[in-house]
């Protein structure tokens, strides 16, 4: 039973699989290393680090309902697709700002990554 269901229904269990991928590592890079990685690697302050983690989530917020609204005209599955795709692309050109240190470059870099994570809540 188990693996005609994985034979048939193949397709949609691995974008299920993506999406959950790209949903957690997202959240946890923003939530959880990226404090850490600004003052330990980085050499931030710890408020100056989440002082910019929470403006970031702040931003995140009022886009949350932005995107829904979106996806009420759209439909879910552009919206989303449209996270996804630019998460793909861009997590690794905003990893690169995040990197250099500069407080502005490294804030847009964060709020590139937000602004597309919140396509997929």
């Amino acid at each position: 039973m188990q693996m005609q269901m994985l034979k048939t229904y193949h397709k949609p269990m691995l974008k299920c699989i993506g999406l959950v991928l790209l949903f957690n590592v997202s959240n946890y890079i923003l939530t959880s290393y990226m404090p850490s990685y600004l003052t330990g690697i980085l050499g931030m302050g710890e408020s100056s680090s989440l002082l910019l983690i929470m403006v970031v989530m702040f931003v995140m917020m009022p886009l949350t309902l932005f995107w829904g609204h979106w996806a009420d005209r759209l439909g879910r599955r552009p919206v989303i697709g449209a996270g996804a795709v630019g998460l793909i692309l861009l997590a690794i050109p905003c990893m690169m700002l995040v990197t250099s240190g500069n407080m502005w470059l490294v804030f847009a870099g964060l709020i590139v990554l937000g602004v597309l994570h919140a396509h997929l809540l």
